[in-house]
């Protein structure tokens, strides 16, 4: 990352997925930046500012605070001894399909990854798969789409009933006959 001086900075971006809110997320965090830190120290390597980002793909509205200082109840003259940050929460559960392929542009698999995300455990998860597979043949390189369609693959069968197998199979092969060869 550039600063305004022109020297950079490096930072550590930590990235949470949930599917639900979790009231406790900022103290989970917190813990995960702590462990970072610790093997930062253990290496005798410099600590880096941590950005933790949380991706939430659930059904209900998120309505947890944002900051660690949300889940103390103390007087106002307490707070400076208390450690507090903020996280930065993406709920793609706001976002149409196109406000997420718009605002991550050309980054294909930015937005399958969170196309998946958003729509795991739906009803219609399977009918939605063909569209988001379809954006791997955006890729210039065949191979790399292929490794990466295994990848998505991989991730959608370890998420999917074994009774909804069968439909993953037929949008699969539907996808695949359809794209140019």
């Amino acid at each position: 990352m550039a600063l305004n001086t022109g020297g950079e900075i490096h930072i550590y971006a930590l990235f949470e997925h949930k599917s639900y809110p979790e009231p406790l997320i900022a103290l989970q965090l917190l813990r995960y930046m702590v462990r970072i830190w610790e093997q930062a120290l253990k290496q005798e390597e410099p600590l880096l500012p941590v950005v933790p980002l949380v991706v939430y793909h659930g059904r209900q509205r998120w309505t947890v605070a944002l900051d660690l200082a949300a889940l103390f109840e103390m007087p106002d003259d307490l707070k400076p001894y208390l450690p507090d940050y903020r996280y930065w929460l993406c709920d793609l559960s706001r976002y149409s399909d196109e406000e997420i392929k718009s605002r991550v542009e050309s980054a294909v698999i930015l937005q399958m990854g969170l196309l998946l995300l958003k729509y795991e455990g739906e009803t219609d998860f399977l009918e939605r798969l063909g569209d988001i597979l379809r954006l791997l043949w955006q890729l210039s390189e065949r191979e790399t789409a292929l490794e990466y369609l295994e990848t998505v693959l991989r991730y959608v069968v370890s998420r999917t009933d074994e009774a909804a197998v069968d439909q993953l199979r037929q949008v699969v092969r539907e996808v695949l006959l359809s794209v140019p060869r």
